[in-house]
């Protein structure tokens, strides 16, 4: 049932769906246009209909930041002066640290305006100087270093064979090394092929046959005038309107436009980035004759590094069919390993984007710190969690520390107390653990969250398993014999012979505070109850928006957050470790574990239907972890009972748990050929019947246009909702008071 379910999931119109994330990318392929030349030679021009690649943007990033929490304060600003009529103040920060005994406020509507305008254009400064420097055809870069310089270096010779084709002059080994120089060996490589003719259709290397192209259109000078944004004074350049995917504002009024493909590549498509290349390079080798081709290549190639928003080595690639994605993650790209991997793309809310493009060995040195953190946690627990074990045996505690003896004669309620607490300590530990795990899983430096709650998932879940079964279990009844194991060492066979059983009751009851300690918080929803009662009186609440807005760490009750399926599906493997081990050996904990499972199943579905939203839904993804480490516990449990019957001198039963190992073994090997991988991708079969059923009905430069470029990058300007409005009564409010 799961497969059946994940490839329904797999088949949704979703981006994540139609998009492959392309990691430890060649230089030669670190342009938007070069890799999608490269996917659309692997498949076919119509399949791939975007390509992404990441840029490092860590001024444009922190500008982004301070003009995203500025305009909800101009915003709250304004909605003040609307409400109340108050024009409201502030003194700036600078003022209060530099020049205390000169503190004076300042209109805060006039100072959060200059302020977000004076962001807003260093944004779009660094915007455009971006997509300048890196622009799909890196024309610009070229006309940069060449301005002043004739522009008329290469001759272009249309010399119509009634083919449409359009053939160049003799400077082709000219402009093809600098071409070579410029954009890699993958691009000269596509030049070459045009040296494969037909008068019916173009050839590239290995016989790949490009359709037919009208002579007009591919000549270089009207590539070049098609190609050239249309940037009015004022306006955003139409590159970035052709590519950038806003969202809807709160109140829906204003809608951008995502529109498709430039036509112009439409029609020459792979010879489009070569043609353009051909005309770059060219422009630069007449340059290059004129002054020296030596120093006119060190100028450029001195040139790029030197800005902000160099790009880094991966991105992400969209294709229009189901079909082409799933061949494109399982295929090989690269003879090199660990290049040109290509694996699942996310959703674009949940990338982080600080952590794509990391090379192999930062990540390897991040997988390796998150262990080391994680191991070196687990020794520290240990200590940590054999102490509150022991809380539930009072002797064996008063034993270690003989002064507790005293204090629980004199107030009998102390011995009581220190029972009842282990459970609850244990309960809270537990909770501790996620916050902690979670905080190494992040130094592993994973690009999404469903990597890092898979991530997450896999620690804790061990974590449980070795500190709140092994340790547990073994803590209890070493503490209990500690000075008899002392005397005679001998004795610890029997005592793990009789102590491991008997320990039944005691996780037994941890399950039951568990299961309804955490349950009742979560169907009562004491913490969004509270944080929602103290946001509804502190922060911004004049308007609807504001009021259900987060303010610091406190959300409103209208808000509510993802559900946490890596932390509760942990949880759920220690509960399956009790039962596996235990239900053979104390049968009543199966009906107890059956009455949880029964709760855990009816208020988690009620949750989920009613409560919690779907954005985080992955379809499945840490099932697969799930089910494995289910095994890992069926695999203890059953050498655990060999074990203890063993231990007990039960020879004859020891021995006839033996196959029922043996049968897991081979049924876990069974699993592991084809299961596992079947789950992972969507069938051919599949991707083409949903692709035929999809042909025509969705608008890709909709679900994927620029949906996978990075939100630094993705506006330009922004204002609050009620800028208008503001800006109308204060223009007012400044004629009244110079009248006055």
């Amino acid at each position: 049932w799961y497969t059946k379910y994940r490839h329904r999931h797999l088949a949704k119109v979703r981006p994540d769906n139609y998009t492959v994330y392309v990691k430890h990318i060649p230089e030669d392929l670190r342009s938007d246009d070069a890799l999608l030349e490269y996917f659309r030679l692997v498949f076919s021009f119509e399949d791939v209909v975007d390509a992404r690649i990441a840029f490092m943007t860590p001024g444009l990033d922190k500008l982004v930041a301070e003009r995203d929490a500025l305009v909800p304060k101009l915003e709250h600003a304004i909605n003040v002066f609307n409400f109340e009529g108050i024009r409201p103040q502030h003194t700036p920060i600078v003022a209060k640290i530099e020049l205390p005994s000169l503190i004076k406020s300042v209109d805060s509507i006039e100072t959060y305006t200059s302020e977000l305008a004076e962001l807003n254009m260093k944004i779009t400064e660094e915007i455009e100087k971006i997509e300048k420097n890196f622009s799909h055809d890196l024309e610009n870069c070229f006309e940069k270093k060449t301005s002043g310089s004739d522009r008329t270096g290469l001759t272009e010779n249309s010399n119509s064979t009634g083919s449409g084709r359009t053939e160049l002059t003799e400077n082709n080994d000219i402009i093809a090394s600098s071409i070579s120089f410029f954009m890699g060996p993958t691009t000269s490589w596509l030049m070459n092929g045009n040296k494969n003719k037909n008068k019916n259709k173009h050839l590239l290397d290995g016989g790949i046959e490009i359709p037919n192209i009208d002579e007009k259109k591919l000549t270089l000078n009207n590539i070049e005038e098609d190609s050239k944004p249309d940037i009015k004074e004022g306006s955003k350049p139409e590159s970035y309107e052709k590519n950038k995917d806003n969202k809807k504002k709160a109140n829906g009024s204003n809608k951008v436009e995502v529109l498709g493909i430039n036509p112009i590549k439409s029609l020459v498509k792979v010879k489009d980035l070569t043609a353009k290349s051909v005309q770059s390079a060219a422009k630069l080798a007449t340059n290059a004759t004129e002054s020296g081709i030596t120093a006119g290549l060190s100028t450029v190639a001195g040139f790029l590094p030197k800005v902000e928003g160099k790009p880094r080595n991966a991105g992400f690639v969209s294709f229009c069919t189901l079909n082409a994605r799933q061949s494109a993650i399982q295929m090989v790209h690269h003879a090199a390993p660990f290049t040109m991997d290509v694996e699942e793309a996310p959703l674009p809310k949940d990338i982080f984007w600080s952590n794509v493009g990391k090379d192999h060995k930062a990540e390897l040195i991040g997988k390796i710190t998150g262990n080391v953190l994680t191991f070196a946690l687990c020794l520290f627990w240990t200590g940590l969690t054999t102490f509150v074990s022991s809380l539930g045996k009072v002797q064996s505690l008063t034993k270690l520390l003989p002064f507790l003896g005293v204090l629980i004669k004199k107030y009998d309620w102390l011995g009581e107390l220190l029972a009842q607490l282990e459970p609850l300590l244990l309960v809270v530990l537990a909770g501790l653990l996620s916050t902690i795990l979670l905080t190494f899983a992040k130094q592993e430096g994973l690009m999404s969250e469903s990597h890092l709650q898979a991530s997450l998932f896999k620690k804790l879940s061990m974590f449980l398993l070795i500190q709140f079964f092994f340790v547990r279990l073994v803590s209890t009844s070493i503490l209990e014999k500690l000075q008899e194991m002392v005397k005679d060492p001998q004795m610890i066979i029997p005592l793990l012979a009789n102590s491991v059983p008997s320990q039944s009751k005691s996780f037994m009851q941890y399950v039951l505070v568990q299961t309804f300690l955490k349950l009742g918080t979560e169907i009562l929803r004491l913490k969004p109850i509270i944080f929602g009662l103290i946001r509804s009186k502190m922060g911004p609440n004049l308007t609807e928006k504001e009021k259900s807005q987060p303010w610091f760490i406190f959300s409103p009750l209208c808000v509510s957050g993802e559900f946490n399926f890596s932390i509760t599906q942990a949880e759920l493997i220690l509960f399956y470790m009790i039962l596996l081990v235990y239900g053979v050996m104390s049968p009543i904990l199966s009906w107890i574990m059956c009455f949880v499972f029964f709760l855990l199943s009816l208020v988690y579905r009620h949750q989920l239907y009613y409560i919690y939203p779907t954005t985080n839904d992955t379809g499945g993804y840490i099932f697969p972890q799930f089910v494995r480490m289910v095994i890992v516990c069926i695999y203890i449990a059953q050498l655990t009972l060999i074990g203890v019957l063993g231990l007990k001198k039960q020879a004859l039963a020891s021995s006839l748990c033996t196959p029922l190992l043996i049968g897991t073994v081979f049924f876990n090997t069974y699993i592991n050929q084809q299961h596992y991988h079947m789950t992972k991708n969507l069938p051919s079969t599949m991707s083409v019947k949903e692709d035929r059923k999809n042909f025509g009905a969705i608008d890709f430069s909709e679900l994927v246009g620029g949906r996978y470029l990075q939100p630094s990058m993705q506006n330009l300007r922004t204002e609050p909702d009620n800028m208008r409005i503001g800006c109308l009564k204060t223009s007012q409010h400044s004629a009244i008071s110079m009248t006055i």
